[in-house]
């Protein structure tokens, strides 16, 4: 299976688009954007799951329209309960504390 940031760098490359391979590197691709700004395929960033963690730990691709609330995104998690590729939202969930950054690349 994919870690989260080797997901990212998969899809990206399908599309002949270079990004890291390492989520603490993800937040430095391309530029930033708000998060109310965020397009589809913009890379969305989290902090780790440790608490407290201040620096990047998740990564995924934003799949939800400009405006669209909740913003949604298609990730692989490696959480042992919920494994593999799926679509989570960033509001009113565990990934809201954590987020970090919106970044464009495309």
């Amino acid at each position: 299976g994919f870690d989260c940031s080797g997901f990212v760098q998969y899809v990206f490359t399908r599309f002949h688009v270079a990004v890291p391979h390492a989520t603490a590197l993800l937040i430095e691709a391309g530029r930033p954007v708000p998060r109310a700004q965020a397009l589809p395929g913009d890379i969305v960033v989290f902090t780790g799951t440790a608490a407290g963690s201040t620096t990047p730990g998740h990564a995924g691709i934003v799949v939800s329209a400009l405006g669209e609330t909740p913003l949604r995104f298609v990730h692989s998690s490696s959480a042992k309960r919920e494994p593999g590729v799926k679509i989570s939202q960033v509001e009113n969930s565990g990934y809201e504390p954590r987020f970090m950054q919106v970044r464009r690349v495309l």
